[in-house]
């Protein structure tokens, strides 16, 4: 992985949010005023001397993480600074990215959110973590449609207007920066066509589908071109399965499996 890679991806990232940010839907911002595009969360450097490299997926980030109650930040002062910042700079990359590293280090309830709790789960038993010096790996979160937070949350945006989430949707930027990271390991659980188009762009090998007793797909691991892809269908939370003995029989399954490419 390239740090000239990595600046350019960010200046991608950022000259979208430039585009948005000042958005308005009936005198509403749907982006939040003084926020960044969070391009990922966790230690990219640990990450990338990983030996085993994992990446987990969802839509977009949510906006709460830029109300400065919830202290997902230590400084909210200076990320409202860097937010009215119009150009993107090797300076303005050490700085933001010193953010994005370090997301699961001073946000200290990351493992209450029940999205990045279930997908801790899953890590663990591969030996890999967010932010647990236990494991061997360090694993990043990034965001599939959009690294920019908009409220309302992406499912309601149609109702602002319903073309608003096919225009804010950025895959294209989400599959070059899958291509800077190169993961092993791709784990998402959004919609499973979705993620059999775009992720994996329609070719792929099934190599376990875990289901219910009643026949419906709880889980799939794929092995894609360049990496592999554990689905998990979305039931009020990532991987939400109807009951934990179905859930412990997949995490049990997954940990024969050798991801490494």
């Amino acid at each position: 992985m390239k740090r000239e890679d990595l600046v350019s991806i960010c200046k991608k990232y950022w000259e979208d949010y430039l585009y948005w940010k000042d958005y308005k839907k009936e005198n509403t911002h749907i982006i939040p005023e003084n926020a960044i595009p969070l391009i990922w969360h966790g230690d990219i450097e640990k990450y990338n001397n990983s030996n085993l490299k994992v990446i987990t997926v969802s839509l977009n980030p949510h906006y709460d993480a830029f109300i400065r109650k919830n202290r997902q930040f230590d400084d909210y002062d200076k990320i409202a600074y860097f937010s009215g910042k119009e150009y993107f700079n090797q300076e303005l990359y050490n700085e933001v990215s010193d953010i994005y590293d370090k997301y699961f280090i001073k946000n200290l309830n990351w493992h209450k959110d029940s999205l990045f709790k279930k997908y801790e789960e899953i890590l663990n038993r591969i030996d890999t973590s967010y932010n647990n010096k236990t494991y061997h790996n360090s694993s990043l979160h990034i965001d599939m449609y959009s690294a920019l937070a908009t409220n309302p949350i992406w499912r309601n945006l149609h109702l602002i207007d319903k073309d608003l989430p096919d225009e804010l949707k950025r895959i294209d930027l989400f599959m070059e920066f899958i291509d800077i990271l190169k993961p092993d390991l791709v784990i998402i659980s959004l919609e499973k066509k979705i993620v059999e188009r775009e992720l994996l762009s329609n070719k792929y090998k099934t190599l376990k589908t875990y289901k219910k007793e009643n026949g419906t797909t709880n889980a799939v691991l794929y092995q894609g071109n360049d990496y592999k892809v554990l689905y998990g269908r979305y039931l009020n939370t990532p991987f939400g399965f109807a009951n934990n003995t179905e859930f412990e029989s997949m995490l049990n399954d997954i940990e024969k499996y050798d991801f490494y490419q």
